[in-house]
């Protein structure tokens, strides 16, 4: 007999005849099928049994439920055939798969076993994971083009991608797991003698298919890909591999409910090498690192716009459309910054109120003064080194007295105010944590956004909030991002990226109306002198800003990415909150920043918006590297 086909099966009972009559339709019938019926409670039994009753080649085991690996041992004790090759109850074969195995075997006699490419049913000329051209390797070799080489190497792990001959020592797959083939088949695949890789499909596979043996994407199956990983991590070769392969799973568990969730991630924190991430990327969210990356961007583009000497009132229709549009755009920097810093709190791990005083907060908070000194050295530093370079020294057009000590004379206002956030963090948290927070966050957002747009609102509070330049703005903003998932998040049920472009859709059109608003009084006298100026929504404090600042990151929190896309966003937003201190630091402001973008003004019209957009993301990739200088050579 030359074929021995193998079926594992569990609650097969819709799809057995369709099975049965691929195997049946083989343009080769000379072959057996062992069918292990792993404990089914659909009428998969009387089905098989009534199969075995009408066509003696195939041979039907019943056994108690214990998991798809016993159920692929049991029918590898039972094969008898020259060759094994495996049949999902819910797949299926191209017509003359068994024919186009025995040609390989005749032409290659002393193989012990092919690899083959599948096809995805509904797709069937679309071939998938394709392992290079045809040929007879060693084994090593085998091993290496499959699981090895970047270019090829993939998903060539599932069983019924392979034929074995039955007289070499057969892969035992461990019991309990769902991912028994990548657990086993990569390290017994390089022992063999001789394989053959082909490039012609003999397997059409039917993903996300009811019924299925195993199903993607569950707890289960992360816990057990994460033990198969370790299981076989002791081998370099396979562990780009493995990495590969887990960056599905890691994306899953992320979007589990409680409890899983937390112990995966907290299993991954422990071994952020499967991943080839540091310790401290693992729990970063990308969606949320972007939002802070776009935040420190913002603020680059609100010192060009607003103080970079552009002379965008005496600009025509066009150019000033974008000047404001740029202008309200910039205006959402902070407050995406501090709504963030809150929304991280709330879902990071819990601060408590006991914690206030512990001596590792405070020692991390000291790290960030650090930074904002040793920043001012650095920039002073090279201010005079250029000076120096050039032969004429540079003008530094700052107090030394503030450059020196930058937080004694409250320079950077936001990391100043951003203490009271700090200090009152704890507080902050057990107050969002209570059932009636988003009511009162939802009532304070009303409050003082009704209030702000009301005529002269923004002045009348201006002993308080001074515009959003104010601590007291930093906390409120801090205690909205807390209760964002439960006041503004409860629209957004589902992740993903359509959730993500309606967000960003509510942002653009919240950022249209804010320019708009500030176009129209210019235009309308009596609409201007009614409001007292053109700047009603054109400030912090803005409901449309606050609001646009929100879904921004609401929008940002639905977004995920694979490994290479994460490591580039890994790489800058850590060095944000550098980049922030160092455009804003007096000596590199006074001499770099103010009144030195009037050259934009020449651009033409058309193009203004997107020139002042390059612009600063030159500035901002320009100041990101400074800062990763920075840290290397003060570690701080």
């Amino acid at each position: 007999m030359k074929f021995s086909v193998l079926t594992p099966v569990y609650n097969g009972a819709p799809t057995l005849e369709a099975a049965a009559a691929v195997l049946k339709a083989q343009t080769c019938q000379d072959w057996e099928w062992v069918i292990v019926d792993d404990g089914s409670t659909d009428g998969t039994a009387e089905i098989l049994d009534r199969f075995a009753a009408e066509d003696k080649r195939i041979r039907v085991f019943h056994q108690p439920n214990g998991g798809v690996s016993v159920a692929r041992n049991h029918a590898l004790d039972e094969a008898k055939g020259d060759w094994i090759v495996w049949l999902d109850a819910d797949d299926g074969y191209v017509t003359n798969a068994l024919e186009m195995v025995a040609g390989i075997i005749a032409d290659h006699p002393a193989i012990s076993a092919i690899e083959f490419p599948y096809l995805i049913k509904g797709a069937e000329d679309r071939i998938v994971h394709a392992a290079g051209p045809a040929a007879e390797l060693s084994g090593e070799a085998a091993f290496r083009r499959l699981y090895v080489e970047p270019a090829t190497r993939g998903q060539h792990w599932q069983p019924w991608r392979f034929a074995y001959r039955r007289d070499i020592v057969l892969p035992r797959f461990r019991k309990g797991i769902i991912h028994e083939d990548v657990d086993v088949l990569p390290v017994h695949f390089r022992g063999l003698e001789r394989v053959f890789i082909a490039d012609k499909p003999f397997y059409i596979y039917l993903p996300d298919r009811e019924g299925a043996a195993t199903q993607f994407f569950t707890p289960k199956r992360v816990w057990d890909i994460l033990d198969v990983t370790e299981h076989n991590w002791s081998c370099p070769e396979m562990r780009p591999m493995l990495t590969w392969n887990l960056w599905g799973y890691f994306r899953a568990a992320e979007k589990f409910a409680e409890p899983d969730r937390g112990k995966l991630l907290a299993k991954f924190r422990e071994h952020p090498e499967y991943l080839a991430l540091e310790k401290s990327e693992v729990m970063r969210h990308p969606g949320l690192d972007i939002a802070r990356v776009v935040a420190i961007f913002l603020v680059v583009l609100q010192h060009i716009v607003f103080l970079g000497g552009l002379a965008n009132d005496g600009m025509g229709p066009l150019h000033k459309f974008q000047a404001r549009g740029l202008e309200a755009l910039s205006q959402c920097c902070f407050n995406v910054f501090a709504l963030l810093t809150g929304y991280l709190l709330y879902t990071g791990k819990a601060v408590e109120l006991k914690s206030i005083f512990a001596l590792r907060r405070w020692t991390k908070f000291g790290q960030l003064w650090l930074q904002v000194f040793t920043t001012g050295l650095m920039v002073l530093a090279l201010t005079l080194g250029l000076g120096a370079l050039t032969g004429r020294p540079l003008p530094v057009r700052t107090d030394w007295l503030t450059a020196a000590l930058p937080l004694w004379f409250d320079e950077y206002w936001y990391f100043t105010g951003y203490f009271f956030v700090f200090l009152l963090s704890p507080l902050l948290l057990a107050l969002a944590r209570q059932s009636w927070a988003k009511y009162l966050a939802l009532a304070l957002f009303v409050g003082i956004g009704g209030f702000v747009a009301f005529p002269g609102g923004d002045d009348r509070l201006m002993p308080y909030l001074n515009g959003g330049y104010s601590a007291a703005w930093l906390v409120l903003l801090a205690f909205w991002g807390m209760t964002l998932k439960s006041t503004l998040g409860a629209f957004v049920k589902f992740r993903g990226q359509k959730v993500a472009l309606g967000c960003f859709a509510a942002f653009a059109g919240l950022i249209a109306l804010t320019a708009g608003q500030r176009i129209v009084m210019a235009s309308v006298p009596a609409l201007k002198e009614f409001f007292a100026d053109e700047w009603t929504l054109h400030h912090y404090t803005s409901p449309t800003i606050v609001l646009a600042s929100a879904l921004l990151i609401l929008g940002c929190a639905q977004l995920d990415f694979g490994r290479r896309i994460r490591k580039i966003i890994y790489g800058f937003a850590p060095a944000a909150f550098g980049v922030y201190l160092l455009h804003v630091q007096p000596f590199f402001f006074a001499n770099y920043f103010k009144q030195q973008f009037t050259f934009l003004d020449a651009v033409p019209d058309a193009f203004f918006g997107l020139a002042v957009l390059v612009v600063a993301g030159a500035i901002f990739l320009g100041l990101t590297l400074l800062e990763k200088l920075r840290k290397k050579l003060f570690r701080i």
